[in-house]
This record gives C-alpha cells, structure tokens and sequence, in this order.
C-alpha cells in the first residue's frame, strides 16, 4: 500500500489529500525544526512525526522527523499536444 510507512488512519488522510486542487510553487517551507521544503503545485507534500518529550509542557508531544515530497504526476510539455508554449 502506498505509502508504505503509514498507518491505515494515515493512508486514507494522504490518499484523501491527493484529490486536492494545484496549488502555487512553493519553496522555503518549514514544518518544525525541518526547513527547505519545496514542492510544486500538484506535488503532495506529507509529514511523519513521532513522539517526544515535551519537559516544559510534561507531557508526549508530537515532533515532525521527516518531510516527503510526492510527484503526483510526471511533469510533460503541452508543446506536443500543440497547445500552450
């Protein structure tokens, strides 16, 4: 199953988020302590997180680990359709 590290609560919020609408590019994203993200407007961006210690707050929290990009689609040129530029 895609993505393959998820949980089955998880895979349905990211298969579910892939039927969204394009976006504008965006770059320089930042997801906690994570920075440089970049993705383009029909690429899917998904974070893990995990537990940790939170000793101000005494309690679990959850912290993003890792950021992943998804390519929705393959990138093409609509030259060969002979439409746009």
């Amino acid at each position: 199953m895609w993505p393959p590290s998820l949980s089955p609560h998880e895979q349905r919020r990211a298969t579910a988020g892939l039927a969204r609408r394009p976006s504008p590019n965006r770059s320089n994203i930042v997801v906690g302590e994570i920075t440089g993200i970049a993705r383009k407007g029909w690429e899917y961006l998904w974070v893990r997180y995990a537990d940790a210690k939170d000793d101000t707050a005494k309690a679990i929290v959850k912290k993003p680990v890792a950021a992943y990009v998804e390519k929705v689609y393959e990138e093409g040129s609509f030259a060969g359709l002979g439409i746009g530029t």
